[in-house]
């Protein structure tokens, strides 16, 4: 018998005191539906820094701004998107760190496509949608990492 979708869907403010709730209620959710603890660990990295990101650069620092979660998992795939109300990511103008000359800062969306298997991010009327896929290794398989913009 197939397994039925969990949907789960969360709200805060881009307050970084925040992010720990949403990473450990993912990573929950995640345990749960049998990801082990190293996706679980790389699903906490990806969501914060997911909302350092819209936290630092779509609200510029500030800790009012609304970030949206919807987590489905279906089987061994567990999606979720994260939006936010603030200024856009734009992925055009977005330069992938060199690994060779460290600097601070600057990682985040490289490790979330790391991390995760599909990546993207969704241009909205008002700020932005990530939209990430995590397949459980015991599950499907295929590594994506890739990103992708599109138009809503």
């Amino acid at each position: 018998m197939p397994d039925r979708a969990v949907v789960e869907t969360r709200a805060i403010t881009s307050a970084p005191v925040h992010f720990r709730g949403i990473r450990d209620w993912l990573a929950g959710v995640a345990r749960a539906k049998g990801f082990d603890e190293h996706e679980a660990l790389e699903l906490m990295v990806a969501v914060n820094e997911a909302c350092a990101n819209i936290h630092r650069h779509a609200y510029c620092g500030r800790e009012d701004g609304a970030i949206e979660f919807q987590l489905e998992v279906r089987e061994s795939i567990l999606s979720l998107r994260i939006r936010d109300y603030g200024s856009r990511f734009r992925l055009e103008a977005y330069q992938q760190p060199d690994l060779e000359h460290p600097t601070e800062g600057g990682y985040g969306v490289f490790l979330i496509r790391e991390l995760m298997d599909e990546v993207e991010y969704v241009q909205m009327k008002a700020g932005t949608e990530l939209r990430m896929l995590k397949v459980h290794r015991g599950g499907p398989t295929g590594k994506g990492g890739q990103a992708h913009v599109g138009e809503s």
